[in-house]
């Protein structure tokens, strides 16, 4: 998840999204991940 998740991290820190928010979005995208046993970026 490495590319996206430094994509995602980068576009949501120009937004200025607060820390809480990035945290809690990229936890998300990992839960997602690992539920549909497959990547994100796929």
């Amino acid at each position: 998840m490495g590319i996206l998740r430094e994509k995602m991290l980068r576009d949501m820190t120009v937004r200025n999204f607060r820390a809480k928010t990035i945290k809690s979005y990229l936890n998300s995208v990992q839960d997602l991940a690992k539920h549909y046993m497959i990547s994100p970026d796929r």
